[in-house]
Formats: C-alpha cells, structure tokens, sequence
C-alpha cells in the first residue's frame, strides 16, 4: 500500500531519504553474564533497517558523544558523577542495570546520537523523518536516577536540546515502549511545550504511568498516559490513536515529533503481555506522519530478536511514507472507556478536542 501521510506518494521502484544513526560503537555497552538488554539485540535492529532497504535510502548521520552541558539539561551533576564511579567499578546501578568500561562513552554517545538525529530532521531542505539505532535505552532514567538499563534520558535530553538551540518551541514525544517512560516524564514533568504521551501496559515495570498524572508546575497538562490492558493488540491501539493521540498531537501542535520507538509491545516480546505487530508499529507510525512535521524515531526497547526486526522495518517504512493496510478487527470494548476518561483528562488542560 503507497502511504500519503506527508503529501509524497510512494511509487513501486521509488525510495525516500530517511536520516539513520548506526554505529558498531553501540555494541560496546555489554553485561557481565546474560541479560535482555545485551548487544545480540543490535543485528536484529540492523537486519530491520535492511529490510526497509527496498523503500528507502539512507542517509547516515555521523553523532557525537554528549557532553557535560548536555547531560544536565536533565541530570544532576550527582547522577553523572554516580554513572562514572559505577563505570569505574563495572558496578550495576540498580539490580538491572549494568556497566561496563565503555558503558559511559556509549550511553553518552546515544545521548549525542539522539540531539543529532532530532537537529538533522529540523533543518532545512534535508530529509525531515529519522532513525537511531541507539543503546543502551533512555526512557527510565530519570534526572538523578538510573535504572531499567537506561543510564541517560536520551529522548528527553534531545527535547530540551533542541529547545535551548531554538530550534523548536513545541515538542511532542510518543513513547510506545511496552513499560511506562518514568524517565522521559520525570525529566520533563515541569517543562511546559514538551508534550510527553505514553502508551504502555500497566500494571508493569517501573509500576508508574497512571491516567491521572498530567505534569505539574508549568507542566501541567503537558504529559498524557494511556494504561493498556494485557492482551491489548494492534486495532486497539489504532483505535487509541485515531481518537486520542492524533487528535491531541493535533492540538499540541508540535515543531517535531519524537518516537520512543520500543518494540518489546510486540506480540512475541518476553517481558511483557501485549499483543502488537508489525502492523501496528507502522500504522502508529503512519498516524504520527500525518501529523506534517518533523519525525525521529529513537530506539528504546524489544528483546525478541524477530520481534524487533519486524517493528523496526516496520517504523522505518513508515517514515519513508509506505504504510500496511488497515487493522480489520474491532477494538476491544474497554477501549472506549480509555478513550473518554483521556480526552477528558487532556479537555481539562486544553478545552474541547476537535476530531
């Protein structure tokens, strides 16, 4: 099926520019023993990219290692120096999350890979959707704690960076990891013009995300969860997002779009009970472009090999504007109970939504 989303047909033979961050130097953060999040993940993440290879031309971008001002946009000076000490001593910051000697440079340089990504879809004239295959993940660590194997809020850190650059005045990150980003909410929960929405299974790890947290001090109202049932599968959360999520973006009204792009949602995922496909990751993807802005889609979790091949291929056919037929089966019931209690939680803050 040619996807529309952003005005551009895409005809058989025809490939689009898309922005990729892929480094070997990803592969260098790796446990002591055996672990979900262990570097195996990453030629699943390569083989995904390269099967999108026959609608898309990647465009590589080169990406730095974050510095000192960066990080603390969002950490304080007391977690950076609890992540050097724990480095220094191949020591686990929480029970799951491990060091490594390169673990610093490496979660620095997904810090750095995720600001360059979201920089390069903002300028002017270069392709305006991207990728960053980036490790360890981001999306639990919050401003002076890491855990959930995430070291740095790398998503949340690229957001307030590229509003300190003025690049943007308003962001929008969805995160569709199967387990709530406390972390990206916890660095961003007092900022306002930083949306953060969250679609995650609950109860689950890290046990936070209810529909009632909103944001608070200037960034009241700026933050949306949507709690998933277990079993929750792709025409439930299509349906969430034909009357939730785009309906929201659209009155947010976002400068860029930023993905956590999780893939342990999938239905073959270990740690988890959702039930999502390759279907549904590209058509959340294809919602998102509909949206006509920027779009950079940051890696975050999946810890089945096929499973996370599928989403990221999925993802990046996305962005490249060639999207999967519709989801044919009926959204479960408790969908439309989700659905009013959200909306009426986000009209609170914003007035009445216009579909």
């Amino acid at each position: 099926m040619a996807g529309t989303a952003d005005g551009v047909r895409i005809e058989p033979g025809t490939k689009r520019e898309v922005w990729l961050v892929e480094e070997d130097r990803f592969l260098a953060h790796a446990p002591p023993g055996e672990h979900a999040e262990r570097p195996g993940r990453y030629p699943a993440v390569q083989r995904g990219l390269s099967a999108a290879g026959d609608l898309v031309e990647y465009r590589r971008l080169a990406s730095h290692v974050a510095t000192d001002e960066e990080l603390l946009l969002g950490h304080t000076e007391e977690h950076l120096e609890r992540v050097t000490a724990a480095v220094a001593a191949n020591a686990f910051l929480d029970e799951d999350t491990y060091t490594c000697d390169t673990s610093e440079e490496v979660a620095r340089l997904a810090v750095g890979a995720s600001i360059d990504l979201c920089a390069a879809v903002l300028e002017r004239g270069s392709p305006e959707v991207g990728f960053a295959a980036v490790r360890p993940p981001g999306h639990h660590a919050e401003r002076s704690r890491a855990m959930g194997f995430c070291l740095f809020s790398n998503v949340a850190l690229a957001a307030l960076e590229m509003r300190r650059r003025g690049l943007v005045e308003r962001v929008a990150v969805v995160d569709w990891d199967v387990h709530h980003g406390n972390g990206t909410e916890h660095v961003l929960w007092e900022e306002p013009d930083l949306f953060f929405l969250s679609l995650h299974q609950h109860p689950l790890y890290p046990g936070t995300g209810a529909l009632g947290d909103t944001g608070s001090g200037e960034g009241e109202g700026w933050n949306l969860n949507l709690p998933l049932p277990s079993g929750a599968r792709d025409a439930d959360v299509i349906e969430l997002f034909d009357r939730v999520v785009v309906p929201v973006l659209h009155r947010v009204d976002p400068d860029l779009v930023i993905i956590s792009a999780g893939y342990d949602a999938h239905v073959r995922d270990p740690l988890a009970s959702l039930a999502l496909t390759g279907v549904g990751f590209g058509l959340m993807t294809q919602r998102l472009r509909s949206l006509e802005v920027p779009c950079a889609a940051i890696l975050e979790g999946g810890y089945d090999l096929q499973g996370l091949a599928e989403g990221v291929t999925a993802t990046v056919r996305g962005l490249a504007g060639s999207f999967p037929a519709e989801v044919e089966a009926t959204a479960a019931r408790w969908v439309d109970e989700l659905v009013g209690a959200a909306r009426s939680q986000f009209e609170s803050h914003w007035g009445p939504l216009i579909d």
